[in-house]
């Protein structure tokens, strides 16, 4: 039964594939996200936000897990600039220096672009 697997041509598992992408393309399936309950309190915590308010980033965390937690900072910070809180102060630190590197390159990336 393995050897079986094992011996399948390539060009059959490229169309198995391709077959699966297109289907799935094409039919788009609704996939439901449910949305925490910190979540939601870091988004209506922004939401309420004053105009005269100060944001206070911090951007802490390591190498190995810095895909996860980038896109994180990321996705905040687009919320504060997207809901006209550009205008507010923004304060990002790091203790680790490649951090501060890469939170001053996420703020001028959505201070130079315009929402």
């Amino acid at each position: 039964m393995l050897n079986k697997i094992i011996n399948i041509d390539r060009r059959i598992l490229f169309i198995l594939l391709a077959v699966a992408v297109l289907i799935l393309t094409i039919l788009q399936p609704l996939l439901l996200v449910a949305v925490s309950e910190p979540t939601q309190k870091v988004y209506n915590y922004i939401e309420a936000l004053p105009p005269s308010s100060t944001v206070m980033m911090s951007f802490d965390y390591g190498p190995s897990s810095m895909p996860e937690p980038t896109a994180i900072a990321d996705a905040v910070l687009r919320h504060c600039f997207i809901n006209c809180l550009h205008r507010l102060p923004l304060i990002h630190q790091s203790l680790v220096h490649w951090l501060r590197v890469v939170s001053h390159f996420i703020t001028i990336n959505y201070t130079t672009n315009s929402y």
